[in-house]
């Protein structure tokens, strides 16, 4: 009896309390839902917080990025940086009378090059350039420096101010010598130059003060030394400065009277002091001639380039105007009017792989110039030139180059034995390997 009393009073209970007990576990699963559910809300607004992070760090990074953009486009266009690596292997034979023949060879860095040109507004631009030449301008030189004030389309009148090579002399060649012209009247000085360019027309004077001076003269530091360039280019000429090196953009308007295909660039130029040029300069220092000369000797000099479709012909004669004094280079006693010039015939043609070929005969000379260098300033001289670009790529402007040279020289017989020199002869033959960007 009190077995089934238990039995009905159990059953009562579970019927009177199971709902409480089913509702109460039913509350603690829902809560671990809205708990589960509160948690997974705070991960999703932790992810949707770090994607609005993320994209607005790929916006200020995509802002950075066109910032950076316009900056290098404004440096483009207000910035250009070029430059040209050349490296040459050279051997040279000097064939002495009634004595052993002398040789020589070597591998240099003959020239390591930046240049720098900023456009400052329409009207100025600023020009430097950086050069390094293996045994010659070490370490590294600023080898021009100058700002140019007009020549604009607007503005065909130009000032030039600064360190540059004043436009006496052309000196183009298609050698990778230099031609016994430049080496005589190749000038750099701090300067100013005054200049119009108008239709292939480009007329300037300049003017500085010389590292040569004249040994009346009391009062040397002054500016007393100056030039004057004429330039005219006819027909469709390539892309190069004229001899005053004014606007690329002024050179190329040429007067257009000349066949398609067809250009000439002539150019006359004077200066008032030819000893004031690199060369002289140097051999009056490596020979202890003092820095004065007794009266200033001018230089003129005329050059003419023609081209005609695959061929180039390149003239120039440079010279002294009258004798220097024989006071003038200490104990040689004797009066020279140095003078030297420079033929050459160019032809290109297409080579192997879509590349060009540029073969060019060359015929040069001085007289009276040797008592600078006998070994430098041959009385005739030959040559034969091979060149080919082996890469180029237009879009970012930059090629390589290799050109093969042979050149033999007959040396002037009255100066060498004046000087007491035995040369007789030169050759030599280089090879170079060059690249410009």
């Amino acid at each position: 009896m009190i077995k089934k009393f238990l039995i009905l009073l159990a059953v009562t209970f579970l019927f009177n309390f199971m709902p409480d007990l089913l509702k109460a576990e039913q509350n603690q699963d829902l809560l671990e839902q809205i708990k589960s559910l509160q948690n997974k809300l705070q991960e999703l607004e932790k992810k949707v917080e770090q994607q609005s992070s993320t994209i607005q760090e790929t916006k200020d990074a995509q802002k950075d990025v066109k910032e950076a953009s316009d900056m290098l486009k404004t440096l483009k266009e207000h910035i250009a940086i070029s430059g040209a690596l050349e490296v040459e292997t050279n051997y040279s034979k000097f064939s002495k009378k009634d004595e052993k023949s002398e040789h020589s060879s070597d591998i240099t860095l003959a020239t390591a090059e930046i240049d720098i040109e900023a456009t400052l507004n329409e009207y100025a631009s600023g020009k430097l350039v950086f050069l390094w030449e293996e045994d010659d301008t070490e370490p590294v030189d600023i080898d021009e420096g100058y700002l140019t004030l007009g020549g604009s389309d607007t503005v065909p009148i130009y000032l030039k101010a600064g360190k540059m090579y004043v436009p006496f002399g052309n000196f183009e060649s298609n050698f990778i010598s230099d031609p016994l012209t430049l080496e005589i009247g190749e000038t750099r000085e701090s300067a100013v130059q005054f200049g119009v360019s108008y239709r292939g027309i480009d007329l300037s004077t300049y003017f500085f003060n010389p590292d040569i001076d004249e040994n009346r003269d009391s009062n040397a530091d002054i500016i007393k030394s100056w030039g004057a360039t004429l330039s005219v280019e006819f027909g469709n000429s390539s892309e190069k400065e004229s001899g005053s090196e004014a606007k690329p953009e002024y050179a190329n308007k040429v007067l257009n009277v000349l066949p398609e295909e067809t250009s000439l660039n002539i150019q006359i130029s004077y200066i008032n002091n030819i000893s004031d040029g690199d060369s002289f300069k140097d051999a009056m220092s490596d020979n202890d001639w003092g820095s004065s000369v007794k009266d200033y000797v001018g230089g003129f000099h005329a050059f003419l380039m023609a081209e005609f479709f695959s061929f180039n012909f390149i003239a120039e004669y440079l010279s002294a105007v009258d004798d220097f004094d024989q006071t003038d280079f200490g104990e040689i006693g004797k009066k020279f009017q140095p003078e030297t010039w420079n033929f050459e015939l160019g032809y290109t043609f297409p080579f192997v792989y879509e590349r060009e070929l540029t073969v060019a005969l060359k015929y040069g000379g001085s007289n009276e110039a040797a008592f600078i260098d006998p070994i430098v300033f041959m009385e005739e001289e030959y040559g034969i030139v091979f060149s080919t670009n082996l890469l180029s790529n237009e879009k970012w402007g930059t090629e390589l180059g290799l050109s093969l040279e042979y050149l033999h020289g007959e040396a002037d017989e009255d100066i060498v034995k004046l000087l007491g020199e035995s040369i007789d002869s030169r050759d030599s033959i280089t090879l170079q390997l060059s690249a410009t960007f």
